[in-house]
C-alpha cells in the first residue's frame, strides 16, 4: 500500500509539472480547472501500473497518456504534440537517473527495496524539483502568443529522432542499473553522459524554437504580402472609379442638353426621373485634388478621411509629377505603410497632425520625401531600433521592411528621428537621380 501511495504521490507531481509547462506555451481548449482535473485522474489511473515494475511500460504509459493529454486538452497539431511529448519524457528519465545515480546503488534497489516509499522519496523530490525547473526553464522561452503550433510542420518530426533515441538510452542505462551494481567510476560516467544527451537535447529544442520562429516569420511575411496586393487592387478601383467620374463630368453636357429637350416638350416627370438618376450616380460623388498623380490622390483621399475622424490635422504638399517615377504596386506599399505607421502614432496624442512633403531637388537630382507626425514618446529602443506598441511582438515590423525594400529598390536613402522638445517623429527619404 505505501508503494501505491508513494507511485501515486509522483505521477500526480509528474501531472502538475505537465499541465504547469503546457499551459504556458500552447492556448487552451477547456478551462483550467477542467484540464487540471482530467490530467490528474489520468496519471492516477496508470499509477498502478508501476508496480509491475517495468520501467519500459511504465515510459510507454506515460509517452501516450500525455499525447493524449495535450493534443485533446490544447491547441496543438498531432506532429507538435509528438515532439514535446518526447521531450518532456526525456527530460523526466534523465532527471531521475542523474539523481539516482549520485547515491551509490540506488538504481540497483530501486525495485527492490522493501521500504520503496522512504528510501525513494527524497531522491523522488530532488529529481522532480530538478524536472520541474528545466520544463519551466524552457516554458519561459516559449510563448503561446509567438507560434502557430496548430500548423503541422514536418521538420518537427525530425527533430524528435534525436530526442526518442536519448529516451532509449536513458531507459537502457536505467535497466543495466537496475540488474547490476556498478561501480563508482561507471556511475560518474554515466551522470557525464546524461549531462551532454541533456546539452544535446537543448540545443533540439533550440533548433526546434529557431524553426517555429522562421516559420511564423514567413507566414506573417505571406500574410503582408498579400495585404500590400489587396491594397493595390483597392486603389486601382479608386483610380478607375475617378476616371469614370471624370468621363462622366466630360459628358454632363450632353445630358443637360436632354434633359432641356425634355423640359422643352412639358416633360416634367421625366425631367425629375432624369435628374434623380444623375444625381445618385456614383459619377458625381465629390473627390478631392491632393496632387497630380491619381494612385497617390487615392491614397491620400483614404488617410484624410481617416484622420478626420480621428481629428487629426493632415497637411500635404506633393509637387506636380514627383513620384512619378514609382510603380503602382510600390506606390502603394510606400505611402500605405509610412501612414499607417503616422496614423498609429498621432491618435494617441491630443492637437496631433501628420504633414506630408514631396518635393524635388533640382541641383541633387534628387526626390526628398519628408514625414513628420505627432509621436507621445520615441519609439526607439536603446540600441536604436524601432520597437512597437503592438501586443503581439513576433508579428511586427514588416511594415517598416517593406518601406526599406522599396527605398533600397529605387536607389534611395530613408532616416528616421524623434524630436523629443516638439513630440514628433521625422521621416526622410531621398530618392536619388528619380528627378
Amino acid at each position: 500500500m505505501e508503494n501505491l501511495l508513494f507511485y501515486l504521490i509522483i505521477y500526480i507531481t509528474e501531472g502538475v509539472i505537465l499541465w504547469i509547462y503546457c499551459s504556458r506555451i500552447f492556448n487552451s481548449k477547456y478551462k483550467r480547472r477542467h484540464e487540471i482535473a482530467i490530467i490528474l485522474c489520468s496519471h492516477c489511473l496508470i499509477s498502478p501500473f508501476a508496480l509491475l515494475q517495468n520501467s519500459w511500460l511504465n515510459t510507454s504509459l506515460f509517452v501516450f497518456i500525455d499525447i493524449l493529454l495535450i493534443f485533446f486538452l490544447f491547441d496543438i497539431s498531432l506532429l507538435h504534440t509528438f515532439f514535446h511529448t518526447i521531450i518532456i519524457s526525456f527530460f523526466m528519465l534523465l532527471t531521475e537517473l542523474m539523481v539516482l545515480n549520485f547515491i551509490p546503488h540506488f538504481i540497483y534497489t530501486y525495485y527492490k527495496e522493501d521500504l520503496l516509499f522512504h528510501s525513494m522519496l527524497v531522491p523522488s523530490i530532488l529529481s522532480k524539483l530538478l524536472y520541474f525547473f528545466i520544463l519551466y526553464t524552457i516554458s519561459t522561452f516559449l510563448s503561446k502568443k509567438q507560434y502557430m503550433y496548430t500548423k503541422k510542420n514536418w521538420y518537427t518530426l525530425l527533430l524528435s529522432v534525436l530526442p526518442i533515441v536519448s529516451v532509449w538510452i536513458i531507459l537502457t542505462l536505467m535497466y543495466v542499473g537496475q540488474q547490476i551494481i556498478l561501480s563508482k567510476t561507471i556511475n560518474t560516467l554515466i551522470t557525464f553522459s546524461c549531462i551532454l544527451l541533456l546539452f544535446v537535447n537543448l540545443l533540439i529544442f533550440g533548433l526546434y524554437d529557431y524553426i517555429q520562429k522562421k516559420a511564423a516569420q514567413q507566414t506573417q511575411l505571406q500574410l503582408e504580402l498579400q495585404k500590400e496586393a489587396d491594397l493595390v487592387s483597392y486603389y486601382k478601383l479608386l483610380v478607375e472609379q475617378d476616371e469614370q467620374q471624370k468621363i462622366f463630368l466630360h459628358d454632363i453636357k450632353k445630358h443637360l442638353m436632354a434633359i432641356g429637350d425634355l423640359n422643352k416638350n412639358s416633360s416634367r416627370q421625366m425631367v425629375s426621373q432624369y435628374i434623380e438618376q444623375l444625381t445618385e450616380s456614383p459619377e458625381l460623388s465629390t473627390s478631392a485634388k491632393f496632387c497630380d498623380n491619381d494612385t497617390l490622390n487615392a491614397i491620400l483621399s483614404r488617410y484624410i478621411s481617416h484622420s478626420v475622424e480621428k481629428d487629426i490635422r493632415f497637411s500635404t504638399d506633393i509637387r506636380a509629377h514627383s513620384v512619378d517615377f514609382l510603380p503602382f504596386g510600390d506606390m502603394t506599399a510606400l505611402f500605405c505603410n509610412l501612414l499607417d505607421n503616422a496614423m498609429e502614432s498621432a491618435e494617441k496624442m491630443e492637437n496631433s497632425y501628420i504633414e506630408l512633403n514631396i518635393f524635388p531637388k533640382k541641383q541633387n537630382n534628387c526626390v526628398v520625401l519628408t514625414l513628420i507626425n505627432s509621436c507621445r514618446i520615441s519609439p526607439f529602443s536603446e540600441n536604436q531600433e524601432l520597437k512597437t506598441t503592438k501586443t503581439d511582438m513576433m508579428h511586427h515590423g514588416f511594415g517598416v521592411k517593406s518601406i526599406e525594400r522599396i527605398v533600397e529598390k529605387h536607389n534611395g536613402i530613408m532616416q528616421m528621428y524623434f524630436d523629443n522638445n516638439s513630440k514628433t517623429f521625422h521621416t526622410i527619404i531621398s530618392f536619388q537621380g528619380q528627378r
